[in-house]
């Protein structure tokens, strides 16, 4: 379906393939939103295509943010109970390491943050090494999630970045 991007970035595509990915079980603790032997877990093309019923893809790729900026999106979650993953990605200027760090912060209904890859229920740590985040929610409320994009630290900005969310969406 057509979602108003004519020309999705790399970083929307990874973005999507990120959030859309099924974890391998068995390969590390459940809870672990990427480890080092599948990363962000096994490419799902038909949760892209074909979401499951009641569950929906949510994309942009509009914004960009400087350092010290921040800029804040809502999703309304519909139903529930059922699991929610948004991805943050985005396409870091060249260096040996990451040079722009930007941070994804999540906030439920209830006013619970949640930063990216970062397990659920651990210590609120920012990753300063990843142009990748995400966070997963195992059973979401529903209600309005606030989505955050914090630009950390950005001397090559400003930085442009994709998200994606899947969920069962109002």
């Amino acid at each position: 379906r057509d979602r108003g991007i004519n020309n999705p970035t790399a970083a929307l595509l990874k973005a999507v393939l990120i959030v859309a990915a099924t974890r391998l079980p068995n390969t590390a603790p459940a809870s672990a939103v990427l480890d080092s032997h599948q990363g962000f877990g096994r490419v799902d093309l038909a949760r892209v295509v074909k979401p499951p019923a009641g569950t929906k893809l949510w994309l942009s790729q509009s914004s960009s943010v400087s350092t010290g900026q921040s800029r804040r999106r809502t999703i309304t979650v519909k139903t529930g109970g059922a699991p929610l993953r948004i991805a943050l990605a985005y396409a870091d200027h060249p260096g040996a390491t990451l040079v722009n760090n930007l941070n994804l912060v999540v906030t439920a209904p209830d006013s619970t943050r949640r930063v990216g890859n970062q397990a659920e229920g651990a210590p609120l740590v920012f990753d300063t090494a990843n142009n990748v985040e995400v966070v997963q929610v195992a059973r979401a409320a529903a209600g309005a999630w606030t989505v955050e994009i914090v630009g950390s630290n950005v001397p090559q900005g400003p930085q442009r970045y994709a998200l994606a969310a899947l969920g069962k969406f109002a």
